[in-house]
């Protein structure tokens, strides 16, 4: 359930603020007046991890200075004061095209204010500037003839696809119309000018960035736009939106939730990731549907096999696997909805709906039959898929699953330990969740796993989660509808599975005709990650079997 927004007035500013009890602030910070709701798309999300405020900056101020640098230290002493009259000595701030200038004075004057910053809409001056020297004589045309209105069009339809805008120029209509119903007394041509003026100037020098240690973001569409600045701050990460403009976050939020997520998602625990956003090799975002991206490891183009790991892992678990099939076999590697940085599920996610963006997904990547391997909840997807879709899967691999349903008792449990991952995810919780997952010998004989790991789960989408419970919780029981299954499978379990009993393993291996099954002795809940070598052994020697 979203919570409520606030207005408030502080230091004689409007503030739009949702709080969240016991969640770090977050100040979103742009020149565009809240009233054209620009955050509006992304804003729940945010307030999933954060008490998230927006407020007007005082358009008055363009007036009192000549030059960027005092008005941006003006913005920023500004911003670090309505924080403070909220509550919040420290916070973290997200500056957008004009806030992007803002959010660069404050990490230079106030970083011990700030827990981490995100930049987006502030780039390198471009080798060659003609053409931004043109359109800014347009620019100034436009805005010489005193129409407020054209400007914002020109303004708007610079900021988004082309293609956007064609299919929704009602929807920019209504931004014009509400920007300019918001800047009424507010703005007009005259200090619009003066504000793209000054925005031409570098809101600070590359020495007072270099002296930057707060953990930055900076949100590009291509790297090479952010090199100069992602040079001279040490504490920067880039995060790519390949093709994006300046009005992503309403063009396509979850392209935006997508890239920056993980950032905001550690951040928000105190604890922002180390490693570069822009993805590592053979790992990619592919569009499923609008607002929906699925995170996928791929590496071969042959016809495939597909990997689906269980509920806070990550494709690693498979790597001992995949290695090991490496130019036999296409293999993919899908995260999980809400892991990595697929998107979250939103309300009314089923097992089904979700059986059917695995299928997209493949669709996307031209795959058209594969052999399917899952863990936990990746094998209770698998079986959903391969009841759905017969034709369009060769094999199966089930490993340490189930075809039942739980009951009442044992679904309230599940959704009371999501909850709990979902609200009190730390590196002081996370072994009790380890313990549930792995086992004990696996968390004794690697002491650094759970830390690690712990980081990771930490960029996730926690509170997605809260969805994806239930639709493990929700799932049909499959166990009638075994005999179906007509394809080779092979059901895999750990010997000593404390979180689903061999047991289960054995009966469905006996439902389904011609399984085979295969215990691995001494492992619990994860065999490809605690018994590697075991796992794969009899994974490749199924797929050898069965051609």
């Amino acid at each position: 359930m979203a919570l409520q927004k606030q207005e408030l007035t502080v230091k004689g500013l409007p503030v739009t603020i949702t709080e969240n009890p016991d969640q770090p602030l977050l100040m979103l910070v742009r020149m565009a007046a809240r009233g054209m709701r620009l955050w509006d798309r992304v804003w729940d999300h945010f307030a999933s991890y954060y008490t998230v405020a927006n407020f007007d900056l005082p358009a008055e101020a363009i007036d009192r200075f000549d030059s960027s640098q005092p008005l941006m230290e003006y913005y920023a002493r500004l911003t670090v004061e309505v924080a403070q009259d909220l509550g919040f000595n420290r916070f973290h701030l997200f500056g957008w095209g004009g806030g992007a200038r803002v959010a660069l004075r404050c990490l230079v004057d106030y970083p011990d204010r700030l827990h981490s910053c995100i930049v987006f809409g502030f780039g390198d001056r471009p080798p060659d500037p003609r053409a931004v020297r043109k359109n800014a004589e347009v620019v100034d045309l436009i805005l010489d003839s005193g129409n407020l209105e054209l400007y914002t069009y020109n303004w708007i339809l610079n900021s988004v696809s082309q293609q956007f805008a064609l299919e929704h120029f009602d929807e920019i209509e209504k931004l014009v119309a509400a920007r300019m119903e918001a800047d009424k007394g507010r703005m007009d041509t005259r200090n619009v000018k003066k504000w793209i003026y000054l925005l031409r100037r570098p809101p600070a020098t590359i020495e007072e960035l270099q002296k930057v240690t707060v953990p930055t973001l900076l949100v590009t569409p291509d790297s090479s736009f952010v090199a100069q600045l992602h040079q001279a701050m040490p504490s920067s990460q880039v995060a790519v939106i390949p093709g994006s403009r300046q009005f992503v976050m309403v063009e396509d939020p979850g392209a935006f939730i997508a890239a920056v997520g993980p950032f905001m998602r550690a951040a928000a625990r105190g604890k922002p990731p180390a490693e570069k956003l822009v993805g590592k090799e053979g790992s990619s975002l592919v569009r499923v549907k609008d607002s929906e991206y699925v995170q996928l490891n791929d590496n071969r183009p042959e016809s495939a096999i597909v990997f689906l790991h269980g509920w806070l892992m990550s494709p690693e678990m498979w790597s001992h696997s995949i290695k090991a099939l490496e130019g036999k076999i296409r293999c993919i590697a899908l995260w999980q909805p809400g892991h990595g940085r697929s998107s979250a599920p939103g309300p009314g996610f089923t097992m089904e709906s979700w059986a059917d963006t695995v299928m997209q997904t493949l669709d996307n990547l031209n795959v058209k039959r594969v052999v399917i391997v899952g863990h936990s909840m990746g094998g209770m997807l698998s079986l959903q898929i391969a009841l759905k879709y017969p034709d369009r899967i060769s094999g199966m691999v089930l490993v340490d699953t189930q075809d039942t349903a739980w009951d009442e008792d044992r679904n309230t449990r599940w959704m009371q330990t999501v909850g709990f991952v979902a609200k009190n995810w730390s590196q002081t919780t996370a072994p009790s969740i380890a313990g549930f997952l792995l086992g004990e010998n696996f968390i004794k004989s690697h002491p650094g796993w759970v830390t690690g790991w712990a980081e990771e789960v930490a960029k996730y989408d926690l509170h997605g989660q809260l969805h994806l419970g239930g639709a493990i919780a929700n799932r049909p029981d499959f166990s009638a509808r075994l005999p179906e299954i007509k394809i080779p499978a092979l059901v895999v379990h750990g010997s000593v599975d404390q979180a689903i009993a061999p047991d289960v393993g054995k009966t469905i291996a006996q439902r389904i005709p011609g399984a085979e099954y295969k215990e691995i002795p001494g492992a619990a809940h994860c065999p490809p990650l605690e018994t590697p070598e075991a796992f794969t052994n009899i994974l490749i020697s199924f797929l050898s079997r069965k051609g």
